[in-house]
């Protein structure tokens, strides 16, 4: 699979797991990370950023998008490791967040677009 249908399909991925988190978010968390479960709204909310960020990067494919949402995700897993040391009852949840949220970093990360951020053209030297 060449590099453009490679990041398409992650962040479809990306995607599908959000949308599944947003519809059924109690059933989806318990079959990743078992019991207990983090309350349904913060798993709704984190399933919607999800959704939200592979929208953008699907729609706008630049590097410079690509590596915010690469940030993004990044913030999400150190989030998730400070929320399990402030909240141990959810441990194994934020630990498996964490997990995925730094594989789709380091995802997205590989698949950004190669090449300028901007769509301009590159300046070309006038005749010498």
């Amino acid at each position: 699979m060449n590099r453009p249908g490679a990041r398409a399909v992650s962040s479809l991925l990306q995607f599908g797991s959000g949308a599944a988190l947003l519809a059924r978010p109690r059933a989806v968390t318990a079959a990743v990370a078992g019991d207990p479960v983090p309350p349904t709204w913060v798993i709704r909310l984190l399933g919607g950023r999800q959704v939200l960020q592979q929208a953008v990067v699907l729609a706008l494919p630049s590097p410079s998008v690509a590596r915010a949402a690469a940030v993004v995700d990044g913030l999400h897993a150190v989030s998730m490791l400070a929320a399990a040391v402030v909240a141990p009852r959810y441990r194994r949840a934020e630990l498996t967040s964490a997990a995925v949220a730094v594989v789709t970093s380091a995802a997205t990360a590989l698949g950004a677009p190669a090449g300028p951020s901007s769509s301009r053209p590159a300046p070309t030297r006038g005749p010498t």
